[in-house]
């Protein structure tokens, strides 16, 4: 058994007194668990019953299901409207120092049909100026949700080794699929952002930190890093930083990077803002990608979403160099407000640039469906700056854990 520092947390930071100990767990996160409530005291962390549900990449491994200490995941109970992607209500409520997901409903924006590709003399697979541009505005936004959602469906499984509010040092295995992946999770404060303060220690508001490696000693891999400053529950995704490196995982992303800073703490509304880079999809290489969504519930209930999305690509399988997205909807309505415009690679055909258009989500055609959406404030999100997907040095490539004694 390594030994770790554990650092009293009490979900404020109040105590700052230490001790010896430590943990092993294997997370086996494709066989199904029985449902129930778990117990716990004062001291532990309330059972996480979530079952994210992402899509399988090539490796084909999601999972649906987690295993959890101290108590059996608890019932799903009855569906409801949490405007997070997954709409789906707990029995109880639960906690995670590491969200399951973040992705947010996408409502009826169309994704990317993997079969259509440039065609041969530069002619793009979608006719007119508005069915490329939304969709693959749109399909830059769901992808690197995706993306996200993959990890953290693994990632979160350490969650139920956490056995108490504290900081803590865990390794474990992941099992995807019966493929077997140690991993070393790190509860600690440590300077997050590089910038020579300690995050998630006792003046750091009562945020948390942690970074999580996989792989043997002696080949580990980073693989996620994040400072979590409101915990997930079952009616919230919680607040917080994440980066990740999905190749660590799965190796069809390669080097790519993702950052995201999320608050879904007010009821009225919350946003999910991420920073990408490398091949976050089959056919979407981003050389530096800004994405943001936004959704915002009025007096009377409607929910608006704004989705705003600059790319500069890659390899990508649409003739694209650049994208520069932002649209808004009202929530189950077939149309949305978009602006949009496009560079395309040499030889490829040019596309007129959308302005202000009400464009239908099904058929792509203008429309006059949007006289109720405003547009203030609809405007293209800045560019990426390439320092946006730096991995923190004090990320360092092998666990505290694994120094020399």
């Amino acid at each position: 058994m390594r030994r770790s520092i554990r650092f009293g947390l009490a979900l404020a930071l109040t105590a700052t007194a230490f001790w010896l100990a430590g943990c092993t767990r294997t997370a086996n996160i494709d066989l199904p668990t029985p449902s129930g409530p778990g117990g716990g005291d004062n001291n532990s962390l309330p059972n996480n019953n979530t079952a994210p549900d992402g899509s399988t990449g090539d490796e084909g491994g999601t999972p649906t299901t987690n295993s959890n200490s101290g108590g059996s995941t608890g019932d799903t109970g009855t569906p409801t409207d949490n405007g997070n992607g997954s709409d789906g209500g707990t029995g109880t409520t639960t906690t995670e120092v590491i969200p399951s997901s973040l992705s947010m409903d996408l409502d009826d924006y169309p994704d990317v049909p993997a079969t259509q590709t440039l065609q041969a003399g530069g002619t793009s697979p979608f006719p007119g100026r508005n069915e490329l541009q939304t969709r693959v505005g749109a399909a830059t936004v769901r992808a690197f949700q995706e993306v996200v959602d993959e990890v953290l469906a693994v990632v979160s499984e350490a969650n139920a080794g956490l056995e108490s509010i504290t900081g803590t040092t865990i390794e474990g295995t992941f099992v995807i699929n019966e493929r077997e992946i140690p991993y070393v999770l790190e509860l600690a404060p440590y300077d997050f952002d590089d910038d020579g303060d300690l995050e998630g220690g006792p003046g750091d508001g009562g945020a948390v930190v942690f970074r999580v490696w996989v792989g043997a000693e002696g080949a580990r891999q980073r693989l996620m890093t994040g400072r979590i400053t409101d915990f997930a529950t079952d009616e919230s995704r919680g607040a917080g930083t994440i980066i990740t490196l999905p190749g660590a995982l799965f190796e069809r992303f390669g080097d790519a990077v993702i950052r995201v800073v999320w608050d879904d703490t007010d009821a009225n509304g919350h946003f999910y803002e991420a920073f990408t880079r490398g091949l976050i999809r089959r056919g979407i290489e981003m050389l530096r990608g800004h994405h943001r969504i936004d959704r915002f519930i009025d007096g009377d209930g409607t929910i608006t979403i704004t989705l705003r999305s600059t790319v500069v690509f890659g390899e990508n399988d649409y003739g694209l160099t650049v994208i520069r997205f932002a649209s808004r909807k009202v929530r189950g309505t077939p149309a949305a407000v978009i602006d949009a415009e496009v560079e395309m690679m040499d030889g490829v055909d040019a596309v007129n640039p959308i302005d202000d258009a009400c464009v239908s989500l099904m058929s792509f055609d203008d429309v006059l469906a949007c006289q109720d959406i405003s547009t203030e404030d609809l405007a293209f999100i800045d560019e990426a700056a390439q320092t946006d997907t730096e991995v923190p040095d004090t990320f360092t490539e092998t666990p505290p854990s694994d120094f020399p004694q």
